[in-house]
């Protein structure tokens, strides 16, 4: 254990002095290469120095750091306690809050219990409860993730849960293993075990959409869907119709389009799930595109539409499906038979 000297004030300035020398601008001294430079904001409290393990640590409460690099602002963090370790130079800030900055000035918060960096780069690993906020207010939340500054982008490889800021119309969902987002750009990468829920309040349905890949476009409100294989299928559920594709893409703001809500691509399969008895309505049906009209509540089929209801079969250039109506018409039929129902 060190001793604190007496005179707190002079040990201060003393310890912010050699902080600076050591940690902040090591890099230019020792490797003639351009060193990222940092500044505190304020230290609120004082600063206590002690042994760990093999080297010492010194203790801050109230600790704020800004990582700038000429004159461009990175990053901004705020902490409620950080110990600066002499040795290997890195930080571990507790109850960490970061601002990170983007060229225009909007700012995306990252906040977790823990944040370590080391001083004279820019990087920083989050630890426990991990929450990204997206300037729009989109949110992800995580148990650890990392930050590149050569990238710009915040990463993490675990499970993770989020929402997109609800809409007077719908609401967003999602969960996955694995992220990565630009602080600066649209699009949020699910990498593995995509599932986005979207909630249309005013129907009061729900599509569930499950895939191995997801992209997400803040900024147009589209939610893209894959899968890792070529031989495997997205799937979901819109309320009783069960659809599976090769590919799929959601709107999950009204206000950003006002006429697909979601369209499926390639070797499409819709199936209602709850035929009543009796009715003769849609059973399934197959297409290489679906497009679901959320205005009209319809389903567009094109690409060798067939739907099949009970035991007739139609085909055509267009199939639209009334959902509501229980109704099927056939633009430009081509072909009307009866045959064996199939499941």
């Amino acid at each position: 254990m060190i001793k604190r000297p007496n005179f707190l004030f002079v040990c201060l300035v003393c310890v912010l002095v050699i902080v600076e020398i050591l940690f902040l601008r090591p890099t230019s001294l020792e490797t003639g290469e351009q060193a990222t430079t940092g500044m505190f904001d304020s230290l609120e409290t004082m600063v206590t120095a002690q042994k760990y393990k093999d080297e010492v640590g010194y203790t801050i409460d109230g600790f704020h750091y800004t990582a700038v690099e000429g004159e461009m602002k990175h990053w901004q963090l705020n902490a409620t306690k950080a110990i600066l370790f002499e040795k290997s130079r890195v930080v571990r800030a507790r109850n960490a809050r970061i601002r990170m900055f983007d060229p225009q000035g909007k700012v995306t918060l990252i906040e977790g219990d823990e944040a370590h960096y080391g001083m004279g780069e820019r990087d920083l690993n989050l630890i426990g409860n991990v929450k990204v906020t997206f300037p729009d207010g989109f949110w992800l939340k995580t148990t650890k993730a990392h930050y590149s500054a050569k990238q710009g982008a915040i990463s993490s490889t675990e499970s993770f849960y989020g929402e997109a800021i609800p809409q007077k119309e719908e609401l967003m969902q999602m969960w996955g293993v694995g992220f990565s987002a630009s602080k600066s750009g649209s699009d949020i990468f699910i990498h593995n075990q995509a599932r986005v829920k979207l909630r249309r309040l005013a129907a009061n349905e729900t599509t569930d959409v499950r895939s191995d890949k997801s992209k997400i476009d803040r900024f147009t409100k589209v939610a893209y869907f894959s899968m890792a294989s070529a031989n495997r299928f997205v799937e979901s559920h819109q309320g009783t119709l069960f659809v599976r594709s090769r590919r799929q893409e959601a709107t999950y703001d009204s206000n950003a389009s006002v006429v697909k809500y979601m369209t499926a691509y390639e070797d499409v399969l819709i199936k209602e799930t709850d035929v009543k008895k009796g009715e003769v309505g849609l059973k399934y049906a197959t297409s290489q595109r679906a497009d679901f009209l959320t205005q009209e509540d319809k389903i567009l089929l094109s690409g060798f539409p067939s739907a099949y209801q009970a035991h007739d079969t139609l085909t055509g250039e267009l199939i639209t499906i009334y959902r509501k109506k229980n109704l099927v018409e056939v633009s430009h039929a081509n072909a009307y038979h009866e045959g064996t129902a199939r499941d």
